[in-house]
Order: C-alpha cells, then sequence, then structure tokens
C-alpha cells in the first residue's frame, strides 16, 4: 500500500490546523491535540475532525515544552499508522503545510518504498554548541513552567547505544515504524532515560531508528522548507517574500538528493501573521 499517512501534533492556532486537514486529504490523519491546549482549541478541532472521515482523534497527553511529552503523541500516532498498514508516515506541527499536491506526496512514497526520510547527527555534534549536545542526556533534566532544571550528576548511558539528535519533524516508512515498535518493546530503559533527556523530540525516535536494524534505510535529508531566522532557536515565520523560494523548492526533481531534492512541506506558518501565502501554496497545488 503506497499511502502515507500523517500524524498532526497541535496545541493552538485551531483554523489554521483545519486548513492542513484538508490539504491533506484524502489521506489518513491522525490528530493530537494537546492535553495543555485552551478548552475552545479542543472543542473547535473535535467539532471538525467530526465532519471529516480522514481524520482521528488520539488520545490526548499532555506535551509540555522540551519533555517527554513531546515524543509520547508522535508514538502513538506512528503506531496507529503502522496497524492501518500505512507504506510512510509523516510527523507534522499544526503550523506546517504541504508544497506539493497529495497525488504528489503518495507518488514520492510510491517511489521510495521502504526508505525513512529524518535529518540526524551523531552526537556529539558540533551543531549542538560546545558540548555537542551530549549534556542534554548525560542529565537529569526536568522542564518546569518553561524553563530548564536539571540535576547536575552525570548520568550513564543505556548499554551499548550510540546517541542520535535531529529534526523533530519526519517521514517514516512502515518497516521503521515496526523496528521503532521493536526497539520500545526490547529496550524499556532506553525510553525511561530518556524521559528525563533535555528535548527527547530531537533525539530518541532518532537514536531508537539509527540503533535498529532500519539504520541503514534511514536518508539524512530534511522534506521540509525551512528558514532560520537570525540568531533565533526557532524558525522564521514563512510570508509572501518567502514564496519564490517555496515554489522553487516544490518543483525540484524529487530523484535528486541532498539539498536539490525537493520539499514536500514548509514550516513553519501562522496565518494571524500571513494568510495569503498558504492562498497561493493551495493554487498552486491545484494547477500542478
Amino acid at each position: 500500500m503506497s499511502e502515507c499517512g500523517y500524524i498532526v501534533l497541535v496545541h493552538h492556532k485551531p483554523r489554521q490546523a483545519l486548513r492542513l486537514l484538508d490539504r491533506l486529504a484524502p489521506a489518513p490523519v491522525f490528530l493530537h491535540v494537546d492535553r495543555g491546549a485552551d478548552p475552545v482549541v479542543h472543542r473547535f478541532l473535535a467539532a471538525g475532525v467530526g465532519v471529516r472521515d480522514h481524520v482521528t482523534l488520539l488520545p490526548r497527553s499532555r506535551s509540555a515544552w522540551a519533555s517527554w511529552g513531546q515524543v509520547e503523541p508522535a508514538l502513538a500516532g506512528l503506531r496507529a499508522a503502522y496497524a492501518l498498514g500505512l507504506s510512510h508516515a509523516a510527523v507534522l506541527s499544526g503550523q506546517d503545510y504541504p508544497l506539493v499536491p497529495p497525488d504528489a506526496i503518495r507518488a514520492f512514497c510510491r517511489d521510495h518504498e521502504g526508505a525513512s526520510f529524518m535529518p540526524y547527527w551523531p552526537l556529539p555534534s558540533d551543531l549542538w554548541g560546545r558540548h555537542g549536545g551530549m549534556e542534554r542526556v548525560r542529565y537529569w533534566h526536568q522542564p518546569i513552567r518553561r524553563r530548564r532544571f536539571r540535576v547536575p550528576v552525570a548520568r550513564t548511558l543505556p548499554r551499548g547505544l550510540h546517541p542520535h539528535g535531529g529534526a523533530s519533524w519526519f517521514m517514516l516508512a512502515h518497516e521503521a515504524i515496526g523496528d521503532l515498535m521493536r526497539f520500545l518493546a526490547a529496550r524499556p530503559e532506553v525510553a525511561r532515560f530518556y524521559r528525563h533527556a533535555w528535548t527527547p523530540d530531537e533525539m530518541f525516535i532518532h537514536t531508537a531508528l539509527l540503533n535498529s536494524p532500519s539504520r541503514d534505510s534511514v536518508v539524512n535529508e530534511n522534506l521540509w522548507f525551512v528558514r532560520w531566522a537570525p540568531n533565533s532557536k526557532h524558525p522564521k515565520v514563512l510570508t509572501g517574500e518567502d514564496t519564490p523560494a517555496l515554489l522553487d523548492a516544490a518543483g525540484a526533481p524529487s530523484s535528486m538528493g541532498g539539498e536539490s531534492r525537493a520539499k514536500l512541506f514548509a514550516r513553519k506558518f501562522d496565518v494571524d501573521v500571513d494568510a495569503e501565502v498558504l492562498d497561493v501554496l493551495d493554487r498552486q497545488a491545484v494547477y500542478a
């Protein structure tokens, strides 16, 4: 089955989230609404899901910033996608948006059967500062009111584990999801360890897959177009000025690798800042 499904993680901007769900139709979507979200957001989305047959609501959990709670809904969605037999499943935020029509994504999945796409890097890495990111796993962490609390006593990594980091948004093949689930069952101590790592959503699934039999099928490439604001830890909000680059990224041949590979998605967008850029992408998808 060459059908790609989606896990969409949302905590605010419900109208924008519904717009994303509609663009992903008719592919199966598993939607998680953060348990800490405003009740109005949850009611609005629950009502919207009720009239969208391709969307399934996942059980709600609190997905606090930088916590294990960011990992749990992604795992729940991947389990659901695996049970449905989907060839691939992509994890998106509610502020992501596809750059190409659903048929193009389906064709991409068919052309890359068995391949997963996840940006990753072994730790320590120069990308993550002076300690290479190892302080994220070496010490016991807990975010409290969006502040970082850690116990300054070094921990020992689980036996034989080679830690990796990477982006929180990725596309996994059916076989890789199966290996991820088997890793979770066989090595529960690794999940316990990462429950108190810092930003485990940027490390745990990457580490599990790259320590599993699927390691050689994980392509170290990003299918998301992202621009980083100068001196910021957060992606730039994409607006009309980014439209030419977005359309160029969507039009690249998917057979090419590296930076030249076509991007299927982009992040992040904010309809309260610029909704017209999404209108342009929608028109482009209709006439592609």
